[in-house]
């Protein structure tokens, strides 16, 4: 799936400010502009929820994804989920996403209600 930044809401660009202020002295990578793509994968919130053995492997997920070019981890995930405490001590940004899906048949609706997509299905 390729994403491509449409904005940046406030707290994102505090945290980029943030961020390019943290990358003159150790390295970190950089929130892309807006029309940029995102360089990141996914996490998939589900399986192993013990923290204090999360954080290990988040760790050498993290370096391996580096290695790689990737610059951001990010999951889509409930408030509470297992997988959000393993991440203290990383930097990390909680935001509210916006997901538009475009119907194959411009004639069928769902809905006329917000949809919740959970990430897994992303």
């Amino acid at each position: 799936m390729r994403i491509t930044v449409e904005r940046l809401n406030g707290k994102i660009k505090l945290f980029k400010l943030y961020s390019d202020l943290v990358r003159l002295f150790k390295p970190m990578p950089s929130l892309p502009h807006a029309g940029e793509l995102l360089k990141q994968t996914m996490l998939t919130p589900i399986g192993f929820k013990h923290p204090k053995y999360l954080v290990s492997i988040l760790k050498y997920i993290n370096n391996l994804a580096r290695q790689k070019g990737i610059g951001y981890i990010y999951c889509v995930c409930k408030q509470g989920h297992p997988l959000l405490s393993a991440l203290q001590g990383f930097f990390r940004i909680d935001t509210a996403i916006h997901v538009y899906i475009k119907y194959l048949r411009e004639d069928k609706m769902l809905s006329s209600k917000p949809l919740f997509i959970d990430g897994i299905d992303l």
